[in-house]
């Protein structure tokens, strides 16, 4: 296993209220933010509601997390090296990756400021402040609910195309049979 190389990803920690599986139910969430009262605050809040929490401090760490495939990010634009909303961008041109929600959180923009980005960057949202758990948890859950959603129907349609493929195989072979 592969050592930390930073003080930062020494503390990044990985919580999981379940044995995580392809039909896991719980949501997967990468919280990244670099001050850590706010990131353990937004964690925790994430973990009473259920979800499996992966943290990061920074954008490296956050970049090299999207391998765990979480459902939703939610990233603090302020990050030690680079920003969120570049971050962002990588994720939304990234086809791995694009469909995966993020939410900005910041503390020093203000609500015009973010949605204003929000459009920029591609981002689904924010997360105002002073965070309010209720509020986190639910907008959380909201867009955990539309990517498995989205999941489950492009597992679906790939499930019917095999179907198709193999009905057209089964029919051309019992037509060379006649």
């Amino acid at each position: 296993m592969r050592r930390p190389t930073s003080a930062c990803a020494q503390r990044t920690r990985r919580s999981r209220s379940a044995p995580s599986t392809e039909a896991r139910v719980e949501g997967r969430v990468l919280v990244v933010d670099d001050t850590e009262s706010k990131r353990y605050l937004i964690s925790q809040s994430l973990r009473m509601a259920g979800m499996e929490v992966v943290e990061a401090c920074d954008g490296r760490e956050a970049l090299a997390a999207m391998g765990g495939q979480p459902d939703v990010v939610l990233l603090d634009v302020r990050l030690p090296d680079m920003s969120g909303f570049e971050v962002c961008h990588r994720l939304k041109t990234d086809p791995v990756t694009a469909a995966i929600p993020v939410l900005y959180v910041s503390a020093l923009m203000q609500d015009a400021e973010l949605e204003e980005r929000l459009f920029e960057d591609g981002a689904d949202g924010y997360v105002p402040q002073p965070i309010e758990p209720k509020h986190l948890v639910a907008q959380t859950w909201a867009l955990v609910r539309m990517r498995r959603a989205e999941l489950s129907r492009s597992r679906e349609r790939h499930e019917a195309r095999r179907q198709r493929e193999q009905l057209v195989e089964e029919l051309e072979s019992s037509q060379g049979r006649l």
